[in-house]
């Protein structure tokens, strides 16, 4: 299958199909080298260059999540206008884009599911309200794993209304 396939103007699946591609080469070297059939500098060579296709693939995961938020971002904010003051701030989970915790008018998070405290964001690093742990660090709308640099949450700015919030 060459990356041309399909229709060229869905980026989505475009992305799709060049992880499937780096993917599927990734595989490819791991048989290779469980075959245990490669000397120890070739071997050597393979681990280094599956680490490159492993980068990649987690670059270009991380570049689509962001092309999402911002264009999210641009389509509400050009179809409403900005949120009110003392209006939620929200965090939702990339892996299934619902709202997860939000914010009444500052930087304490509550968990949408139970409206108790669940975090506080201090310099762009989200601290568990519970022990102070540093749970994610933010880098523009989006929220990383502190350990895995993995891609948590995203910002949801839209103005409407978050859930009743009580103290």
């Amino acid at each position: 299958m060459s990356l041309s396939a399909g229709d060229d103007h869905d980026p989505v699946g475009l992305h799709d199909r060049v992880i499937n591609h780096i993917f599927g080469s990734g595989l490819t070297l791991v048989s290779i080298l469980s075959a245990q059939q490669v000397d120890a500098d070739t071997a050597e060579r393979l681990h280094a260059v599956i680490d490159q296709l492993d980068t990649a693939v987690r670059d270009l995961r991380s570049a689509a999540i962001v092309h999402v938020v911002e264009d999210r971002q641009r389509r509400s904010t050009s179809e409403a206008s900005p949120i009110p003051p003392g209006w939620s701030r929200r965090l939702c989970r990339l892996s299934i884009d619902e709202v997860f915790a939000y914010a009444v008018g500052g930087h304490d998070f509550y968990r949408a599911g139970d409206h108790l405290l669940w975090a506080h964001e201090n310099d762009g690093v989200l601290l568990s309200a519970r022990s102070g742990t540093p749970l994610a660090r933010r880098d523009g709308r989006v929220f990383y794993d502190i350990e895995s640099d993995v891609p948590l949450y995203y910002e949801d700015r839209r103005a409407e209304p978050g859930p009743e919030h009580t103290s």
